[in-house]
This record gives C-alpha cells, structure tokens and sequence, in this order.
C-alpha cells in the first residue's frame, strides 16, 4: 500500500509539474520542493518513465499512469522514434541506455494499447538506428559521443534490446527471437558469469 501511495503521488506531481506542450515547470517545481532540478533532454530524462508506467498500469488499472505515458509517447514518436528509424545523437542524447530504455518501453505501450503503428516506429528503429549504437551479439556502447570509451559498454541496453525482441517476436516478427536468444546466450549469459 506504500509503495502504490508513493507512486500514484509521484505521478500526480508529475501531472502537476510536466507539461506535454511545455515540459516542466523548474521554477514552479524547485519552488515548491525546494529542490535543485538537473535539467535533462527529453530521451535521457522523462521519456524513460514510459516503461514503467505501462507496468503500472498493467498490474494497477491506474488511468493516470496510462495517461501520461500515452502523452509521452506521442513526444517520443513526434521528435525523435519516426517512421524512418533513423538514431541522430545529437537529438537523442549520447547516453544510449536512454535510447535503449524509451525503445523498449515504447514497444511495451504498443503492446499494452495495440497500437500497430506505433509498433511500426519501434520495429524501424530496432531494424535502422538501434545498429548505429549495438553490435550483432546486442552489446550496446555506453555513449554515442565521439569521445567516448569505445570498448565501454553497459549490459542493461542488451536487456532493453532483448524485452524489444521478444514483443516484436509475439507481433509476428519472428525474426526477433533469433535475435533474443543470439543476445542472451551469446552476450547476456555470458558476460554474467565473468562478472
């Protein structure tokens, strides 16, 4: 019961503070929390809420959850998960975990909505922009920049891929399986054991 009082109330001062049109609100926010906001892109910050929303709402039937990320979605699939699937640094954020995590959680609200055309976003994504930052075993480097670490990966990307594949598995792409057990047997597996 705690736990579903903290997240209702967290969703609810999101509602409060964020804004579809406008974003958040920092000063109103910092204001009234007296707390210092870090102020993220739209990929790296909010849009990662997505998925755990959608798993809220399947375990709660709690319409806010739902509500906001439906509102969301449409942002993520305006500005930046498109019909071309193309990945642009730039506009996502070098920190592909974000990417990862909204591409999942996106096909985790086309599943829960049935939203076939949203399902088309993420599977052109999955099939163009995700291979600009993974490799064929799902190993995803840590950041798109440059400058980065080449070698620097993080295995959570992997999971997000892997959730991704088995929903567009179910959705008759069937070729994502092959996928999911390449990275899991290949990558995930194996990189937990020499952990």
């Amino acid at each position: 019961e705690k736990a579903k009082s903290v997240a209702e109330a967290s969703i609810s001062e999101i509602l409060r503070y964020w804004d579809p049109m406008r974003g958040w609100d920092f000063a109103e926010l910092e204001k009234s929390h007296q707390v210092k906001c870090r102020r993220d892109e739209f990929i790296r910050g909010i849009a990662r809420a997505i998925g755990p929303l959608v798993k809220y709402y399947r375990s709660t039937d709690y319409q806010p959850a739902l509500e906001l990320a439906t509102n969301l979605k449409d942002i993520a699939t305006q500005g930046f998960f498109g019909t071309d699937g193309m990945y642009d640094g730039d506009r996502f954020g070098h920190h592909t975990h974000s990417t990862t995590s909204v591409l999942s959680s996106l096909a985790q609200l086309a599943d829960l909505t049935n939203d076939a055309t949203l399902m088309g976003k993420v599977k052109a994504f999955y099939d163009n922009g995700l291979h600009d930052i993974r490799n064929a075993l799902g190993w995803v480097i840590e950041s798109s920049r440059s400058d980065a670490i080449p070698d620097r990966g993080e295995v959570n990307n992997s999971g997000d891929i892997l959730e991704t594949a088995l929903i567009l598995g179910r959705w008759g792409h069937t070729e994502c399986f092959g996928d999911a057990e390449l990275i899991l047997r290949s990558h995930i597996l194996p990189s937990q054991l020499r952990d």
